[in-house]
């Protein structure tokens, strides 16, 4: 449940401080579109107490955001970083990686999830964000 803490953070963060104080940035790996949408999709359009509903909270995140999600997430599926994605007005990138499971993406795809990172991170610095060293780690 990672992005529903993040998203709710970056989205409080972005409405009650000025601009230099939001977050850099947001990178959410396989996130779900609601608590309740994980169980069932149709039990989330009637269920009012869904305290992560990150479908309606991402509109309010104000900061680039980076979403990565596996094409063969067992956990949580594919559809819900697509949708997602598709809600974010500041989507910086929807990265759908072939064949990643919901936990094996930074084993198994190693490469593509710290090239993308790295890429994203990268892309913040270049716009003045505030963004801490990033170094390569063998």
């Amino acid at each position: 449940l990672g992005s529903g803490p993040t998203i709710h953070l970056a989205a409080h963060l972005c409405q009650k401080y000025p601009a230099d104080r939001w977050p850099a940035g947001v990178a959410l790996q396989s996130p779900i579109l609601s608590a309740v949408a994980v169980v069932s999709e149709g039990l989330s359009r009637i269920f009012p107490g869904d305290m992560f509903c990150n479908r309606h909270k991402i509109k309010r995140v104000k900061c680039p955001v980076l979403i990565m999600h596996g094409t063969n997430d067992s956990v949580v599926p594919f559809c819900h970083g697509k949708v997602l994605s598709q809600c974010c007005p500041n989507l910086w990138m929807f990265s759908a990686i072939a064949g990643a499971d919901h936990n094996n993406i930074e084993h198994q795809f190693a490469d593509r999830f710290i090239a993308t990172l790295r890429e994203f991170l990268q892309g913040l610095d270049e716009a003045g964000c505030r963004v801490p060293s990033f170094k390569h780690v063998a």
